[in-house]
């Protein structure tokens, strides 16, 4: 209930100097709401912080993940031009090499 570092003064029977004026008890309030202010700030203060980090962060991953998009369909346009590129070498390469190996097809054509 108290903040770290302060604790009510003991109240024993018999000792008159802890006994409390109504004065007194309204600066001690006031002093423990200062305090407790002075705190929420600090803990306020420190919250916009990591708002702001998180924020920052959450922006970089769209960024990260943007461009991981970006070079995966990349990566798959590349792929299938590999792909198109292949066969159409490998039909034009054995259409050739059929040719020029095979006189006989060669004249009859």
């Amino acid at each position: 209930m108290y903040p770290q570092g302060r604790h009510p003064a003991p109240h024993q029977p018999g000792q008159p100097g802890f006994k409390f004026t109504v004065a007194e008890s309204c600066d001690r309030i006031k002093d423990e709401f200062q305090f407790l202010q002075a705190q929420y700030h600090s803990l306020k203060v420190e919250y916009d912080k990591l708002a702001n980090e998180k924020t920052e962060m959450q922006r970089h991953y769209v960024m990260y993940y943007e461009m991981s998009y970006g070079l995966n369909i990349e990566m798959h346009k590349q792929v299938q031009s590999r792909s198109v590129y292949s066969q159409h070498t490998h039909t034009t390469h054995t259409h050739t090499h059929t040719h020029a190996c095979s006189p006989a097809l060669s004249a009859s054509s």
